[in-house]
């Protein structure tokens, strides 16, 4: 008796019909989601468009993304196609009582010998590579190996570099037009008149007039 009680104890204990079909139920659950994650990879490899894809394409994200470009794109238009214009800043001058010349600030007159670096290459470099390498970065080292993690993470690449492109804009164009700061190459694209209060030449523009904080020509 003693031996039969010992033995009926190491038996395991039968698991009833509910907690099978649980476990069941729970181990499907697991292979659908592994195999979605399969199908998925392979779409992407295949070049065919892939649920994670079509989600993204259905999903808010598309509006943020849109959003994002929108707000690059007006913050470039309002600066580059509208004529803002910057504080007038006096022309610089001293009178001398003695002699009855007009002293020029030194600092305003340079002499203009050509741009070091067109403005197609600085765009080039500032804005195309920089935005071609951080695509590269969230292409090469995204977390996880799921096509969802490389959409989020291209996705918040390309909303972090235009607005932060756009606040840039705003914040350097703003100061420059607040200050009016004078190039130094301002005296021989103003060529004041005798009393140095005002320009006198036709072809000038207001870029002479934001120099600020750079100070560049």
């Amino acid at each position: 008796m003693e031996g039969g009680s010992t033995e009926a104890s190491l038996q395991p204990p039968l698991l009833q019909e509910g907690e099978l079909a649980q476990e069941g139920s729970a181990e499907n659950r697991t292979a659908a989601a592994n195999a979605s994650d399969n199908n998925e990879s392979l779409g992407d490899r295949d070049g065919h468009d892939s649920p994670t894809r079509t989600k993204y394409w259905k999903s808010m994200k598309l509006g943020e993304l849109l959003l994002c470009f929108t707000f690059w794109f007006s913050t470039w238009a309002v600066f580059k196609l509208f004529d803002i214009e910057p504080y007038q800043r006096p022309i610089p001058f001293q009178y001398l009582d003695n002699s009855g010349d007009y002293v020029r600030n030194l600092t305003n007159n340079e002499s203009r010998e050509g741009d070091s670096i067109s403005a197609s290459i600085l765009v080039f470099i500032a804005e195309l590579v920089q935005l071609c390498l951080c695509l590269v970065h969230a292409h090469c080292w995204h977390s996880g190996s799921s096509p969802s993690s490389l959409h989020a993470n291209v996705h918040s690449t390309l909303c972090v570099f235009w607005v932060a492109n756009a606040l840039n804009r705003i914040a350097t164009e703003s100061v420059k037009n607040y200050t009016g700061y004078l190039r130094p190459i301002f005296y021989e694209e103003c060529v004041p008149d005798d009393q140095y209060q005002g320009c006198t030449s036709d072809d000038i523009g207001e870029g002479i007039r934001k120099s600020f904080p750079s100070g560049h020509s």
